[in-house]
C-alpha cells in the first residue's frame, strides 16, 4: 500500500493551515523583535499609510526580546527527495521573514544610560538576528525623549546614526530615530513604509533568483522543477506580478500531469495527488482573485477529471479516496467561489 506522503508528514501546525496558505494571497513576511508593547501601534501606523494602492499587504509576526536569546539559524538540514520539501510551507509562511524590525523604546529613559551603553546592546541583538537569518533585511527603529535627541553634548542624530552604522554594519536608510512616540513616527511612517516595502520586495526578489540559479542545474524534464516552479510562482506572486505567477504554477502543474511512474518510481500517485491539488489550490486562488471565472472553471474540471481516473486506478482497498476527493474539492470550489 503506498504509503509515502510529503505533505501528510508536515508538522501539525503547518497540516492544518497549508491548504489555506494555497487559498489566499503569498504575502511578504516581516518579524518584530523588541518592544512588544510598541508592535501593534507601529504595525497600524504602517498600515494606515496609502499612498501607493499597489504596495504589498505584509504580514507581521511579534517577538518578545526574551526570544532573541533563543534564536537559532534556520534549519536547512532537513532534506527531502520528494516533488515538495517537508518544511517549506512552514518555513516561508511562518519562520522566513523579508524583514527583521528591532524596537527599542527609550523614550522614558533617563540620559543617565550612556550611549555606548546602548549602543553595545543593539550590536548584540543584531549579531543574533543575523545568525538567523543572512539573509533577511534588517532595520532599527528607536524611540528617544526629545532632551536627548537635541543634548548638545555629542548625541546628536547624525552621530548615532553614523556610529550604529559603523558598529553594526546597518544602511543609514533603515535606521529611524522616533521623538514624541507614535505622534512622532507617524510624521516618519510613510519613509518607513517606503523601506519596508523595498526590502521585501528585495528579498522576495532575491529568493526567486537564488531558485532559478538552482533550477538550471537539473535538466528541463526532472519532477524536481515542479517544486522550483511552485516556489517561483510564490515569489512572483509576493512581488505582485499575478501574471508570471499563474505561468510558473501552470508549468508546475504541467510538470506534474506529465510524470511517468515507471520512470521515476521514487513519486508515488498519492504524493502527486497531494502535490497536484496544492498547486491547483494556487491557481484557482490566483484566477479568482483576478475574476478569470472561466480558466477557474476549466482548470476545476480538468483537474477533476484528470484525477478521478488516477485515484480509480489505484488498489482495490484504496478506492474510497476517489468519493472522499472529490467531496472535498466540490467543497474547496464552492469555498473559494463564495470568497
Amino acid at each position: 500500500m503506498e504509503s509515502y506522503d510529503p505533505v501528510g508528514e508536515l508538522d501539525q501546525i503547518c497540516q492544518t493551515n497549508i491548504k489555506e496558505i494555497c487559498m489566499t494571497s503569498a504575502r511578504p513576511l516581516v518579524h518584530l523583535y523588541g518592544s512588544s508593547q510598541l508592535h501593534k501601534e507601529v504595525i497600524s501606523g504602517i498600515n494606515e499609510e496609502h499612498y501607493n494602492k499597489n504596495k504589498m499587504q505584509i504580514r507581521y509576526k511579534s517577538h518578545e526580546f526574551d526570544d532573541l536569546v533563543d534564536i537559532k539559524e534556520f534549519d536547512e538540514s532537513t532534506r527531502s527527495d520528494g516533488l515538495f520539501r517537508k518544511t517549506w510551507f512552514k518555513k516561508v509562511y511562518d519562520d522566513m521573514p523579508s524583514v527583521m524590525i528591532l524596537i527599542y523604546d527609550w523614550s522614558q529613559d533617563s540620559n543617565e544610560i550612556g550611549w555606548n551603553y546602548r549602543e553595545e546592546e543593539i550590536r548584540r541583538s543584531i549579531g543574533r538576528l543575523r545568525d538567523r537569518s543572512r539573509e533577511a533585511k534588517l532595520m532599527l527603529l528607536i524611540f528617544l525623549n526629545e532632551n536627548e535627541i537635541s543634548s548638545s553634548q555629542g548625541n546628536k542624530v547624525e552621530n548615532k546614526i553614523s556610529s550604529l552604522r559603523k558598529n553594526t554594519e546597518l544602511e543609514p536608510k533603515g535606521i529611524f530615530f522616533v521623538t514624541n512616540g507614535m505622534h512622532g513616527f507617524s510624521n516618519l511612517s510613510r519613509k518607513f513604509d517606503k523601506t519596508l516595502q523595498d526590502y521585501s520586495l528585495g528579498f522576495y526578489k532575491d529568493m526567486k533568483n537564488i531558485t532559478k540559479i538552482k533550477q538550471k542545474r537539473i535538466p528541463k524534464d526532472d519532477p524536481l522543477n515542479v517544486r522550483y516552479n511552485f516556489k517561483n510562482g510564490y515569489f512572483t506572486e509576493i512581488i505582485k506580478d499575478p501574471t508570471k505567477a499563474v505561468k510558473f504554477y501552470q508549468e508546475s502543474y504541467d510538470l506534474l500531469k506529465e510524470i511517468k511512474e515507471s520512470k521515476y518510481y521514487k513519486y508515488s500517485s498519492t504524493e502527486m495527488r497531494e502535490v497536484a491539488d496544492l498547486v491547483v489550490l494556487k491557481l484557482l486562488h490566483c484566477h479568482f482573485k483576478y475574476y478569470n471565472i472561466e480558466p477557474a472553471l476549466a482548470l476545476f474540471k480538468s483537474h477533476f477529471d484528470l484525477f478521478s481516473r488516477k485515484i480509480r486506478k489505484m488498489k482495490e482497498k484504496i478506492k474510497f479516496l476517489e468519493m472522499n476527493w472529490k467531496y472535498q474539492w466540490m467543497k474547496v470550489y464552492g469555498t473559494m467561489l463564495e470568497r
